[in-house]
């Protein structure tokens, strides 16, 4: 999955400035679609989003897939491991989950009272940003990370 808002067009610098006035004034943790204090649906959010103009297909969903794919890559760049390096693969495995549980942290995905990074590795992060991740490094990616990575390949 890979989605871009494009701000080079009427519609996409409409929704960059709405969503940065949004933004305005909250923590990581705020809902930023409210409305008069409480927060609005992804259904009722998606619906107001076909009067403007919007296609269909895009939704709340491809936002948080944009901010999942846009976290992820930052924390990639910073990786410690380089093609070249001696290191094990299952160290590269976890310091990767381990990662992805600080996206699974921004977008809220809990499960009971735990952290979870598979929602975002298998929902909100783009599998081509995990895939060139683990091709630079020239080693096979978990079986997390491979699911995910399939998926892109049977158009899911």
């Amino acid at each position: 999955q890979r989605h871009v808002i494009k701000t080079n067009t009427v519609r996409g610098k409409q929704l960059s400035e709405a969503l940065q006035k949004l933004a305005t004034g909250k923590s990581a943790n705020d809902p930023i679609f409210t409305f008069r204090g409480m927060t609005v649906t992804g259904a009722a959010i998606n619906k107001y989003m076909r009067t403007l103009g919007f296609p269909k297909g895009f939704t709340v969903h491809k936002l948080r897939t944009a901010h999942g794919t846009e976290l992820a890559t930052e924390i990639l760049k910073k990786s410690p491991f380089k093609k070249g390096d001696k290191f094990k693969d299952r160290d590269v495995h976890k310091w990767l989950e381990t990662e992805m549980l600080k996206i699974g942290a921004s977008l809220g995905h809990m499960s009971g009272e735990k952290v979870t990074a598979n929602t975002a590795i298998q929902n909100y992060i783009a599998p081509e940003v995990l895939a060139q991740f683990y091709q630079k490094l020239g080693i096979r990616p978990s079986a997390k990370i491979q699911k995910a990575i399939d998926s892109i390949k049977k158009g899911e």
